[in-house]
């Protein structure tokens, strides 16, 4: 259920592509690239995507435009698995969620690599439960 969520996203929100990802036992990691065209013919970079709810229906700033994607597929996994589990009401995810802004090629591949083997890291993971008291250092 995660995962076709995940997949959809750019359907919903034009201008925005979807990357690697990996869904963990308790949290996912993924990456989002924004069209950001510039130049003759393009209209100003924080313009140029379109937000796709109905509360802003507009264009707006691609740095709300994160914002708007994250809760998206928060509210559609949610809402998704509550009613496959019948648990309605339930919370499947923190509240916030923490960002990189990727600036290089470099990073863009590093960062790649560690979503698609962070699965493997999990058993050495702190936010692993059964390293909790153990005292595991996080895998670099």
């Amino acid at each position: 259920m995660i995962q076709s969520v995940w997949d959809e996203l750019p359907q919903h929100y034009p201008g925005v592509d979807i990357d690697a990802f990996v869904i963990m036992p308790n949290h996912v990691h993924g990456i989002f690239v924004f069209e950001n065209r510039v130049g003759a013919g393009f209209p100003c970079p924080e313009k140029n995507v379109q937000a796709q709810t109905k509360e802003d229906a507009g264009t707006a700033p691609l740095r709300k435009i994160l914002g708007l994607v994250v809760a998206y597929f928060k509210y559609k996994t949610t809402k998704s698995i509550n009613k496959f589990q019948d648990t309605s009401g339930c919370h499947l995810w923190q509240r916030n969620y923490y960002e990189h802004i990727i600036r290089n090629e470099d990073d863009l591949n590093r960062i790649r690599e560690y979503i698609i083997y962070n699965p493997v890291q999990w058993i050495t993971d702190p936010e692993n439960p059964e390293n909790v008291g153990a005292g595991s250092p996080r895998p670099k």
